[in-house]
């Protein structure tokens, strides 16, 4: 069965307490003379969008989404992040790719994000500069991903939530299988519907590349989808 989502709400409640506990209250004083302007919290998130906003005010929020977490616990979905993709193109924790590890390797791309800006070196259009890539490294380097992964794997296992892979059942992958042979069936000119939290768009095929789908929305706008995405052809 795939991972509950009160299960990632638990596992994402963890990455913000292990956030707060072993990368930021360690950097706290240095960060407030770096940027004393600065305000920093990590929240779980609903959906998928993890990231880190840089707010006008100051905040450094950090979002960590439990349908991410969701994602990371599933062999198939957990291929489409690039902190996923980062771990083997980097032999960060020996290449290994588990929901631990790339969990683990998640708070730490989201933290370097949070140093990368206050350091300044966070830029519209440049966010996954060699600046971020450099501080990454360093995270690594200096052993705070494998302090952070024995930790998650600690109090995980105190709180009996799973540690592997979860099979989806029977149900999610007939969705799947059925969802895969319209992405391959997918043409420009295509309509397709689009389901999101809130509401369903519908839009008109514009682009098709290797991973995404690009497709203009009726009324206006333009959206990009995976195959992981929930759409059907109409």
């Amino acid at each position: 069965m795939s991972l509950s989502l009160a299960g990632a709400g638990a596992l994402a409640g963890l990455l913000c307490e292990l956030t707060d506990d072993l990368l930021y209250a360690p950097r706290a004083a240095g960060l407030a003379r770096e940027a004393p302007w600065h305000r920093y919290r990590a929240r779980v998130g609903s959906g998928r969008q993890t990231c880190l906003r840089h707010y006008p005010d100051g905040r450094l929020e950090i979002t960590y989404g439990r349908r991410m977490v969701q994602d990371k616990y599933d062999r198939e979905h957990s291929r489409v992040w690039a902190t996923s993709r980062e771990l083997a193109r980097f032999g960060w924790f020996g290449g290994a790719v588990s929901p631990p590890h790339m969990l683990a390797h998640t708070a730490l791309h989201e933290f370097a994000h949070l140093l990368q800006a206050a350091r300044g070196q966070r830029r519209a259009g440049s966010v996954h500069n060699a600046a971020l890539y450099r501080t990454l490294g360093e995270l690594h380097e200096d052993g705070d991903g494998e302090r952070l992964l024995r930790a998650l794997v600690e109090r995980a296992g105190t709180a009996g939530l799973p540690l592997d892979f979860r099979d989806p059942g029977d149900e999610e992958q007939a969705r799947r299988s059925a969802r895969q042979q319209a992405w391959a069936a997918l043409a420009v000119g295509d309509r397709v519907r689009l389901r999101g939290r809130d509401r369903d768009y519908l839009g008109t095929v514009r682009r098709i590349n290797r991973r995404t789908v690009s497709c203009d929305l009726d009324g206006g706008g333009r959206l990009r989808f995976s195959e992981h995405a929930d759409f059907e052809r109409l």
